[in-house]
């Protein structure tokens, strides 16, 4: 038993107290910040991406860094570069970068490559990274982008066209067209002189549908199709 009310014997205790903390806590992690160039993309097009990442930290640098693409996300392979260090592509949409350091402290290093997205936010896609410095100590940070659809769905071919017909009794009378969309077809609209009669969903990147009439009589008509995209693009 012993009492702790002598000062000097208090001052001793907090001071062994801080030196242990020290000697078991040297120094925090390598936090780091991250700024993607552009923040906007659009989809079905290559793009290249600039990640700025600023070592946040006094004393430590970042070793090892990771990067990881968003799922719909594809690398292109020929475009990758840094400001330091090197980087390669793994497995899995995992790209490691490494240096000596890769990130010293208190500096920033840019890496760059392209990616092909297959995907449209809503509302956008994370990039996730994780950093390893100088005391083997893990953070990570992420980033978004957003991805825009731009491209017009299309139609592939339509039958019969601008065709004349002969005209026969109780004949019955074909109409056809295929549609395609860089990410997915909504829906597809049948108008037959002007009026909308036909409406057909789909979920699919490309889209085949057939209308079949009968009993027309002999005359001149009016037919045409729309295709809209899941993006709200038409054609």
């Amino acid at each position: 038993y012993f009492s702790l009310s002598n000062k000097k014997m208090k001052r001793e205790i907090l001071a062994i107290f801080l030196l242990l903390s020290f000697l078991a806590n040297p120094g925090s992690a390598a936090s780091f910040n991250v700024t993607i160039i552009p923040s906007t993309i659009n989809a079905t097009q290559i793009t290249s991406l600039t990640f700025v990442f600023f070592n946040l930290n006094d004393t430590q640098n970042i070793t090892q860094l990771n990067i990881s693409l968003p799922t719909g996300f594809t690398y292109n392979s020929t475009t990758l570069s840094t400001t330091s260090g090197n980087c390669s592509y793994s497995a899995s949409n995992l790209i490691i970068c490494s240096g000596s350091p890769f990130i010293a402290n208190n500096s920033n290093t840019n890496v760059s490559f392209s990616v092909y997205a297959e995907v449209v936010s809503p509302p956008s896609y994370t990039f996730t990274f994780t950093a390893i410095d100088t005391s083997n100590e893990l953070t990570s940070n992420s980033t978004n982008v957003t991805v825009n659809d731009v491209t017009l769905p299309l139609i592939l071919s339509v039958y019969p066209g601008n065709a004349t017909i002969k005209y026969s009794e109780d004949g019955i009378y074909v109409f056809n067209a295929t549609f395609s969309d860089n990410i997915k077809i909504n829906s597809t609209e049948f108008f037959w002189n002007g009026i909308l009669e036909q409406i057909n969903y789909t979920s699919s990147k490309t889209f085949f549908v057939q209308i079949v009439k009968k009993d027309l009589r002999v005359g001149i008509y009016n037919y045409s199709w729309r295709v809209n995209d899941t993006s709200g693009n038409s054609q």
